[in-house]
């Protein structure tokens, strides 16, 4: 699968892999949509599931970009808006309909490259 082209629970699947985290796909109710989930450590429990989204909050994305150094810039071509995103580590710019939706693109394939195998859903 082609890094440009992930959005949703799978782009924050791989920004978790990125990041080196422990990573599942997963519904949290039968009829919802899927999800990323990570697992964290609490006071009360160890390796609890919670949904991860660095494509969408900018409470996890935004320090990525931070700590990446990740470059963003609006553009418009044919009337459309986007946002292109430099990593430093990464030759090429990705785009993105949103900053964030650029930036973790930008940083999977910093440690990917182009593309990426298919994850597997829980």
């Amino acid at each position: 699968m082609k890094v440009s082209e992930l959005e949703g629970y799978l782009l924050n699947y791989w920004v978790a892999r990125a990041d080196g985290l422990r990573c599942e796909i997963r519904k949290r109710q039968p009829c919802e949509t899927m999800h990323a989930y990570i697992f964290i450590d609490t006071a009360v429990h160890t390796g609890y599931p919670r949904i991860y989204s660095a494509s969408t909050y900018w409470n996890e994305g935004g320090e990525i970009i931070e700590r990446e150094r990740i470059g963003l810039m609006p553009a418009v071509e044919g009337g459309v808006a986007f946002w292109i995103a430099a990593h430093p580590d990464y030759s090429d710019p990705v785009r993105g309909s949103t900053a964030l939706i650029a930036a973790m693109r930008a940083y999977v394939a910093s440690k990917f490259g182009n593309e990426v195998t298919e994850a597997a859903h829980g």
